[in-house]
């Protein structure tokens, strides 16, 4: 299959999860779909992928904020030590039911987050 994206869905809720990797099968048949847990678990594969020449990147990052083990902000904390250039193609889309305008503020703050 010829992949032409490659989207990371980091978040602990398995619907979410299945409910969306199939909304993205129904509208994107070239995308491949990846999942992580929490955000210590997509540092670690953006890593993996920054240091593998043969893994890509993912193109979109689909973040949740309320995680175990490492929260979303504390991923955007460590993504934004990853070199700038390697990974400036990644967009970051965060999903969370959150309606704090302190949180669509925080956003903000991190240019690779697109509203």
């Amino acid at each position: 299959m010829n992949v032409n994206k490659v989207i990371l869905i980091v978040d602990d809720d398995h619907v979410y999860k299945l409910v969306t990797r199939r909304m993205i099968g129904l509208c994107c048949t070239s995308a491949e779909v990846l999942f992580a847990e929490n955000g210590r678990e997509a540092i670690v594969a953006l890593q993996a992928a920054l240091t593998d020449p043969s893994m890509q990147l993912p193109d979109i990052i689909l973040l949740d904020i309320e995680m175990p083990e490492m929260n979303g902000w504390e991923f955007l904390r460590a993504f934004s030590s990853l070199p700038a250039a390697a990974v400036a193609g990644v967009n970051i889309y965060v999903v969370s039911s959150s309606i704090d305008d302190m949180d669509l503020a925080r956003t903000k703050i991190y240019p690779s987050v697109k509203i």
